[in-house]
């Protein structure tokens, strides 16, 4: 996650100037921001309001983005685009935002990974069940929840490998009522359910789901 503090009106690298529309999302009376990273801050701005659920100065920023003929699936941090970004860190209203701007509901990262994905590593069940409720038919659903990601980085992971990964049980039960297959084994032959650390309610969630599917 991006800590941000600001001091000497140096931004991430750059030293920035008074009245900079890159930076308004980032005033806020009684915090200090500077970013740890050297992203531009065009992308500070997206982050920054990201972080603090603030869709307000988050439409602005993605303003900024336009006025620059930068694309909204653009990687923002660390290879991550705004709408990653959001899932990742649960921020619902966010989310709703960017989509409504055209963020890429299937659009994949550089390391393979969709929405979907980066919304099990948090967990927060409202930004799956929208990204779900987000897709046009049935048929993108199911995609959706087995996507294993197409890039040379990636892992072969789909979103259920990502929720078992970080123990959340409320993903794999709202994953697997809408299609997600357990089986599916990623680039080392590890289903979701190899992913565990020991026992708990999410791996009982996806024992349950598992062995009511007829097998073949």
């Amino acid at each position: 996650m991006a800590i941000i503090r600001r001091a000497n009106n140096v931004v991430g690298g750059e030293r920035r100037n008074e009245g900079d529309q890159n930076y308004s999302v980032l005033e806020e009376d009684g915090l200090d921001y500077q970013l740890q990273y050297d992203d531009p801050p065009h992308f500070l701005a997206v982050m920054a309001a990201i972080e603090r659920e603030d869709t307000e100065g988050l439409s602005r920023a993605l303003d900024v983005l336009e006025s620059m003929n930068i694309g909204i699936n653009e990687a923002v941090h660390d290879d991550f685009p705004a709408l990653h970004l959001a899932c990742v860190y649960g921020k619902l209203s966010c989310v709703k935002l960017l989509l409504e701007r055209g963020a890429g509901l299937e659009f994949e990262d550089a390391y393979g990974m969709c929405p979907l994905h980066a919304a099990c590593v948090e967990g927060n069940p409202e930004v799956i069940q929208h990204l779900l409720n987000a897709a046009p038919s049935p048929h993108v659903i199911e995609r959706m929840v087995n996507m294993v990601g197409s890039a040379e980085l990636g892992n072969g992971e789909t979103p259920l490998h990502f929720a078992a990964s970080e123990g959340r049980a409320e993903a794999i039960r709202i994953l697997m009522a809408a299609g997600a297959d357990p089986r599916i084994r990623n680039k080392t032959g590890m289903i979701p359910a190899d992913l565990f650390h020991g026992d708990s309610d999410a791996k009982r969630i996806l024992e349950e789901f598992d062995s009511n599917i007829p097998r073949q």
